[in-house]
C-alpha cells in the first residue's frame, strides 16, 4: 500500500504521511470514525400557537350533512356501491357508523380503506 498523505483543505499542502502499516491503521480510524464533538445546543423552543378550536368526534349530525351531500349515482371509486345506497339506508346505517367514526377517533387508528 503506498504512503498515505493528509492534505489541508485549504492550501492542498500536505500535513501528515503515513508509512507504516501502524500509521496508515491509525490514519484510516481517524478519517471513518473522527471524534464526536459536542452535541450543539438545542434551538430556542417557540411557543405553540393558540389553538383554534377544540377537536370533537364526529355526530350523528354530521354523518347526516355528509350523506345529503353526496351525489346519488357515484361511488367513492371502482367496485364500491354507489351513493344511492347511503342515501336511501342513512338512518339504518348511521346508528353502525357512528361508532366506527368515534372509534377511530378515540384508537386512533385509520384504516387505509
Amino acid at each position: 500500500m503506498p504512503t498515505l498523505q493528509v492534505k489541508d483543505s485549504i492550501t492542498k499542502a500536505v500535513t501528515q504521511e503515513a508509512c507504516t502499516n501502524e500509521d496508515k491503521g491509525d490514519l484510516f480510524y481517524q478519517t471513518f470514525f473522527p471524534t464526536h464533538t459536542a452535541l450543539p445546543a438545542p434551538a430556542p423552543t417557540k411557543p405553540y400557537p393558540t389553538l383554534l378550536w377544540e377537536y370533537e368526534t364526529v355526530t350523528d349530525e354530521q354523518i347526516h350533512q355528509a350523506i345529503r351531500k353526496m351525489k346519488p349515482w357515484k361511488a367513492m371509486r371502482f367496485g364500491m356501491v354507489p351513493n344511492l345506497v347511503f342515501v336511501h339506508a342513512q338512518e339504518l346505517l348511521i346508528p353502525h357508523l357512528s361508532p366506527i367514526f368515534q372509534a377511530t377517533d378515540t384508537l386512533k387508528v385509520y384504516p387505509s380503506d
